[in-house]
């Protein structure tokens, strides 16, 4: 008897964190930044992903509860700035918003909320907007109860982005101007994007990782048919958000479960091998970018597949278009489309015996071409 009860209160606690109901915040700061020299003269929403804000994960059941902010984003989060500092006639700045990402991540033993936020700041000058810098600062929070406290994060790291980008010296900068705001940067295929963790493409395109957030590569599984790496976070973040991983000498990009794949080759073209999923699609391509049929953000990469991924895995290599911001199998399609360009290349492929290490040769070539 004591045994069905105990029965039935893990499954009331289980059914109750698999059925949480989305989540909306309101921000009330109760704090004013007199000391800050600028107001805010507008919010621009540029975040790859409007959805939502974040996402939970509770328990031992998997749940699709979304964290949302309430009313309007830019309006809200105009509302909250106007309260937070003074109006400042003289300094009127754009703030534009690239993330604002929290998280909510409670186990059976741990609970753990995250917030992240990116602001650019910009200046406006008749018509022209110039950028004086872009702050990036995080709050990550270990207690119970961490599920009510997700304002007081926000409002936190909020504040503290205002605070570092006012101690620079951005009045007397000329700032960046911006030719065209809707120009997306280009990723920069010379340099290994600097440490840290990246909710997406995009912001590793910006190379404004969540540097906040240590860790370490804890277990490496390396056979001539295996290269799988495990990372370990410390449970301080929620890992179905994270997209790829930087150390400053290889990036990694999640494939499933907190199982990454280390780039072997840098370049225009990024090469990643070891264990990926099958996918009933014989050559699949990954869009990171929002706004593209088939665009994602957050999470894992190849959960992208909506055509069914077996469970039994293959050893594929898979390749990063920096340019397309694409990610596809290093099947002969693939090569015989990113070898358009250079057709000697294709054509010493052809003739090869189109083994893995043929494969990685043509990879290897193109991105000498650049």
């Amino acid at each position: 008897m004591k045994l069905k009860v105990l029965l039935l209160l893990s499954f009331a606690c289980f059914n109750k964190f698999s059925q949480a109901g989305d989540i909306t915040l309101t921000l009330l700061p109760d704090t004013i930044l007199n000391e800050i020299g600028f107001s805010c003269l507008k919010i621009i929403d540029k975040r790859e992903f409007k959805d939502n804000i974040g996402v939970v994960s509770r328990g031992l059941g998997s749940n699709n509860t979304q964290i949302h902010l309430f009313d309007n984003f830019e309006a809200h989060l105009t509302a909250t700035i106007n309260k937070l500092i003074p109006e400042n006639n003289t300094n009127p700045l754009l703030l534009v918003f690239h993330n604002l990402k929290v998280s909510e991540n409670i186990g059976t033993m741990n609970q753990y909320g995250y917030c992240d936020i990116e602001i650019e700041f910009l200046k406006q000058i008749d018509t022209l907007l110039y950028s004086l810098g872009t702050i990036n600062h995080s709050v990550y929070e270990n207690g119970f109860h961490v599920e009510t406290t997700h304002n007081k994060r926000v409002l936190q790291a909020l504040q503290e982005c205002l605070i570092k980008f006012d101690n620079t010296d951005w009045k007397n900068k000329t700032g960046i101007l911006i030719e065209d705001f809707e120009k997306e940067i280009v990723f920069d295929y010379k340099n290994v994007p600097p440490k840290g963790v990246y909710f997406s493409y995009a912001q590793m395109v910006r190379k404004s990782p969540l540097n906040s957030i240590d860790f370490k590569v804890v277990e490496a599984k390396q056979t001539k048919k295996l290269e799988t790496y495990s990372i370990d976070f410390e449970n301080k973040i929620n890992t179905k958000l994270i997209q790829f991983i930087s150390d400053g000498e290889h990036i990694y990009t999640q494939t499933i479960n907190n199982q990454y794949l280390k780039s072997k080759y840098f370049g225009k073209y990024i090469y990643f091998y070891g264990r990926v999923p099958i996918t009933k699609n014989s050559d699949p391509t990954i869009y990171l970018f929002v706004g593209i049929t088939g665009g994602l953000v957050g999470g894992f990469i190849f959960a992208a597949f909506d055509d069914g991924i077996s469970t039994n895995p293959t050893i594929k290599g898979a390749v990063l278009d920096t340019e397309k911001g694409t990610i596809r199998f290093v099947s002969d399609k693939c090569l015989y489309d990113i070898t358009q360009p250079y057709p000697e290349i294709l054509k010493e492929y052809r003739y090869s015996d189109r083994k893995l290490a043929d494969k990685e040769n043509v990879i290897i070539k193109l991105n000498s071409k650049y």
